[in-house]
């Protein structure tokens, strides 16, 4: 894990080398002007299934408080999952709100960066979802 700062931005971000790079790969991707490329983990091409962004995932009330039936970037993330066999491109994450505990799963047409994003996700235990939303993964283009 790297911390690095972005000062074009105003702020820190946490970057992941989540794939293999060589030595001579660009370590940021940079505009035609200089500028940097920041690709936020919520619209990254690989989070998707079937061509839709699977981002954030759709929540189902599993205990706590009320359900308030909650949309988008909510919570804190407490734990994420792997089905026991048999479909490595699914994962599951568990987040608490207002609360109250909720399921949201994702899928993927790519099992690997499945793999990956599970590894990262587990790094952000305990961080807001909307945080990890914004996670800068324009190095892994």
């Amino acid at each position: 894990m790297k911390v690095a700062p972005q000062e074009e931005l105003g702020e820190s971000s946490v970057q992941f080398d989540l794939m293999p790079r060589s030595q001579s790969d660009t370590p940021n991707p940079r505009m035609a002007d200089g500028r940097r490329v920041v690709l936020r983990l919520r619209d990254y091409p690989c989070m998707a299934y079937r061509g839709q962004s699977n981002w954030p995932p759709v929540w189902m009330w599993v205990g706590g408080e009320r359900n308030q039936n909650p949309k988008g970037e909510i919570g804190i993330l407490h734990e994420v999952t792997l089905p026991p066999a048999g479909a490595p491109n699914r994962c599951s994450l568990i987040v608490e709100h207002e609360g109250a505990v909720y399921l949201g799963s994702l899928l993927f047409d790519d099992p690997s960066f499945c793999g990956d994003l599970v590894q990262l996700l587990r790094n952000h235990c305990g961080h807001s979802v909307e945080q990890i939303g914004s996670l800068d993964l324009s190095h892994l283009l």
